[in-house]
């Protein structure tokens, strides 16, 4: 148990290598540029967004919402594999490391992440939203709850 103290922070380094691109790699898709919630300030958030992900024990994972937070700080619902969600509080750059806990009641306001290590979400209330690197790669979708549904689906016209 001697070397126990080491394996937090060796773990919190590679989860930060995992972070993806750098605020400026990321392009804003034209929806997320016009939104009033998280998604405008994508670039930003994108790296603790993704520590925040590839910090959930069941990998794939997604996140459900964020909500950013003083002082550079994001909270981050993930959903993982296995179908638990987590709550995730990082920083927006990806320090401090993600930090995990049981979540807690909140509402959702603004889209979903996905990211490219899962299929483009598909659901009949949700409009995905590609989300490009400048180099042209997939780094995942924006799922934007359609403004025409209800929670049984599509309203009828």
């Amino acid at each position: 148990m001697k070397h126990a103290p080491f394996v937090f922070p060796l773990l919190a380094l590679g989860l930060v290598a995992c972070a993806g691109p750098a605020p400026d790699a990321v392009l804003l898709p034209d929806r997320a540029a016009r939104a009033e919630d998280w998604s405008r300030f994508l670039p930003a958030l994108f790296p603790g967004l993704s520590a925040c992900i590839a910090a959930h024990p069941s990998q794939p994972a997604f996140a459900e919402g964020v909500v950013p937070q003083n002082r550079g700080m994001i909270l981050v619902r993930v959903i993982g594999a296995d179908g638990k969600s987590l709550d995730c509080q990082a920083g927006s750059g990806g320090q401090p490391a993600p930090q995990l806990a049981p979540t807690e009641d909140w509402r959702q306001q603004g889209p979903s992440f996905t990211p490219a290590n899962r299929p483009e979400p598909f659901a009949p209330c949700l409009l995905p939203e590609p989300v490009l690197a400048r180099d042209g790669r997939l780094l995942g979708w924006l799922g934007y709850r359609r403004a025409d549904c209800t929670d049984r689906g599509k309203a009828a016209p």
